[in-house]
């Protein structure tokens, strides 16, 4: 995956959390992501619940916002 100095949070990440991120900012649903990423609604899930943890973001939009902030839109 290319990163540039903009999405400095994907090096914590990994591919898929950052995948899941993205998605997640672009407004897909779990759903939505799950059948774009060909995985779970499950594995989806443990994405979000291993990126905020990364993030230390209590809630799926706080991670989308820490990621906002942070350019990688």
């Amino acid at each position: 995956m290319y990163r540039n100095a903009s999405d400095d949070i994907c090096i914590k990440l990994s591919k898929r959390e950052c995948e899941t991120l993205r998605l997640l900012i672009q407004g897909e649903t779990q759903a939505q992501i799950a059948n774009r990423l060909g995985i779970s609604r499950r594995m989806v899930n443990r994405h979000i619940e291993s990126l905020r943890k990364k993030t230390n973001t209590k809630s799926t939009i706080a991670a989308v916002a820490y990621a906002i902030r942070r350019g990688l839109i």
